[in-house]
């Protein structure tokens, strides 16, 4: 009766902690896909502000260069008249020697003119305005009447999203500012230099944008949510397997005394700061990483609170987010900052209740773990306006460590179960030790995919024999172990590109050629290269085990393996994805191309070129 009682006990005690895993995971992942889809569309929206001003600015510049010449002569026709408000201008209209006559065109009536005329050159469309127009035409709107407004406060500029048939765009306005040159036209009006005489606006359409934005965001959901349904499936997994082990235990206590060992050696050995607090927020038990961060033992705060260990501001914050979990009995994630020699640290602590028997919190435990580096990376992505740097630092960061921990445990479960585990149960501590090494591997591989294109170094001159060195040196082991025979071009161009990503390019090409090779007979490997009008084209062809053709898009595909896990010395099937990503951020085309016979593969890709003589 006990015997069975005991088993229930720890079977309902574990799913609540898988339960509590489960959530925690969930909310974690949900957090920092929300924060980077958050972050995304404020990029997409400073890239547009960002068109916006590059218009604004070439605008300006025909307007300045106008200016300073007094205006520009133009023949007179019936797209532009001689202009009704220049009459008292004495040279307005000018006969040429051969009889043709030129009107004055002032600054503003360009820049307007050529705002309507080619508005829709490339979608972004200008206006001048002002409270006080010549032409009724350039009377402000209501939008342009608030900006106006603003100028007269100082404010040099104006932007929101407002939507214009049905379709969001974003508008931007900076002052117009009376020079010198602008009072043969303007002073009439009772305008002096320096004074602001109205507005010149811009409009950008945002649907491009927003396409990218959900293109995005598409993607970063499937991402997160396979690595969700990986970890909770590892969760159910090892929830599953401890229940099962607990269920063999033979009496409550020998269970109670080999869980207090079990859990001693998690918190001990853990790489994150774990704590334990009673209900009144003494503390009970802290671990190694505790004591490294704070200076000091257990057996000094045991019995102490927050207020006896750190300064009181910072403990004013613990005991904040103490009383929330005592309070509500329920899991709270939050960042507590804590200042140490260095500088201003910040943590992602996880504080959940401990019950009692009855249900009561009894107190609670903390786990947290340093972020501060990852702030300091989300801070630098805010002023760099990069890509998603911030989902690379979480895949090797957060997403990771939950997989260390999860091994350390099980050779720690393995280490204390030593001698009382049949073969089949080893067997299960196995297989879940390489599913956590695998998803590792995939973690990895996942955030190797998403760092491409984020060392944010510009396209340059790239000698693609150089790169094509680089590569074949790296592949010097196995190039040596296949025997194969390599044909290179004679001649390799010069393009435009990030030299790394080229070599790695290159290397991931030549190696898979290599890796999946036909073994009964001997591999050759040919690469070519051909000018196609601004590109150029890469070829690199084999005689190897070729691909079907009813598979060749789907081997670009992330995570995509026409294979067995381990055959052909295995891999997570990401590699050529990874070339597709390098090629078309670089503007160019990456496909699989017929190889003229009947085995092997060809890839084919393209790189803009350029004419670049090194002797310069």
């Amino acid at each position: 009766m006990i015997d069975r009682l005991s088993r229930r006990t720890a079977s309902a005690t574990i799913g609540g902690w898988g339960v509590i895993a489960a959530l925690t995971w969930s909310i974690v992942l949900l957090g920092s896909l929300g924060w980077s889809i958050a972050t995304l569309r404020g990029q997409m929206m400073e890239l547009a502000k960002i068109e916006a001003r590059a218009n604004f600015n070439k605008d300006q510049a025909f307007r300045i260069w106008a200016t300073r010449h007094g205006g520009v002569y133009v023949p007179v026709d019936e797209r532009t008249p001689a202009s009704p408000y220049m009459a008292h201008i004495p040279e307005r209209d000018v006969l040429t020697p051969s009889g043709v006559r030129l009107t004055l065109m002032n600054p503003a009536y360009m820049l307007r003119q050529m705002m309507e005329e080619f508005a829709e050159l490339y979608g972004v469309k200008g206006r001048i305005t002002s409270t006080n127009p010549l032409r009724p035409e350039n009377a402000a709107d209501e939008w342009e009447r608030a900006a106006l407004d603003a100028f007269s406060t100082g404010l040099e500029e104006v932007s929101a999203i407002t939507d214009i048939d049905g379709q969001p765009h974003l508008r931007l306005m900076r002052p117009m500012v009376t020079y010198a040159e602008c009072l043969k036209c303007h002073a009439h009006q009772g305008y002096r230099e320096g004074d602001i005489r109205g507005g010149v606006g811009i409009i950008v359409p945002l649907a491009p944008y927003l396409r990218q934005q959900d293109q995005t965001v598409r993607m970063l959901a499937y991402s997160y949510g396979g690595i969700w349904l990986l970890g909770l499936g590892l969760i159910v997994f090892a929830s599953e397997s401890a229940k099962a082990r607990a269920r063999e235990h033979q009496t409550s206590e020998m269970r109670l005394r080999e869980s207090e060992r079990r859990l001693q050696g998690i918190v001990a050995h853990s790489s994150a700061i774990i704590f334990l607090k009673d209900a009144q927020g003494r503390f009970e038990l802290v671990n190694h990483s505790w004591e490294i961060l704070t200076g000091k033992t257990g057996d000094e705060v045991y019995g102490k609170t927050d207020h006896d260990v750190f300064p009181p501001e910072t403990a004013d914050r613990f005991v904040i987010h103490d009383r929330q979990v005592m309070q509500s009995g329920q899991p709270l994630i939050c960042e507590e900052a804590v200042h140490h020699a260095d500088g201003l640290h910040t943590y992602m602590v996880v504080k959940f209740p401990i019950l009692g028997p009855d249900g009561a919190v009894q107190g609670l435990c903390g786990i947290a773990s340093d972020i501060s580096n990852r702030k300091q990376m989300e801070e630098a992505l805010r002023r760099s306006n990069a890509e998603l740097e911030q989902f690379a630092y979480v895949a090797s960061h957060d997403l990771r460590e939950p997989l260390r921990m999860i091994n350390s445990f099980l050779t720690l479960l393995e280490r204390h179960m030593a001698g009382r585990l049949d073969a089949e149960e080893r067997d299960y501590l196995r297989f879940a030790r390489e599913g956590a090494t695998r998803l590792d591997r995939l973690v990895l591989d996942l955030l190797d995919y998403s760092r491409v294109g984020q060392a944010n170094q510009p396209a340059q001159p790239v000698d693609s024999r150089e790169a094509l060195d680089t590569a074949l040196s790296h592949l010097r082991p196995a190039i040596e172990e296949s025997s194969v025979t390599l044909a290179l071009a004679a001649t390799m161009p010069w393009v435009s590109a990030n030299a790394d990503e080229l070599a790695r390019l290159f290397q991931n090409l030549i190696g898979n050629a290599i890796k999946y090779r036909e073994p009964e007979r001997p591999l050759k490997v040919v690469l070519t290269t051909a000018r196609k009008d601004s590109f150029w084209e890469f070829a690199i062809a084999d005689n190897g085990i070729g691909i079907p053709p009813e598979q060749r898009e789907r081997v670009f595909r992330i995570f995509q393996r026409l294979h067995g896990r381990e055959a052909y010395g295995g891999g997570s099937g990401i590699g050529l994805a990874i070339c597709k990503k390098i090629v078309e951020r670089h503007g160019g085309r990456l496909w699989i191309d017929e190889t003229g016979s009947e085995i092997g593969t060809a890839f084919r890709f393209t790189l803009p070129a350029i004419d670049f003589d090194p002797g310069l």
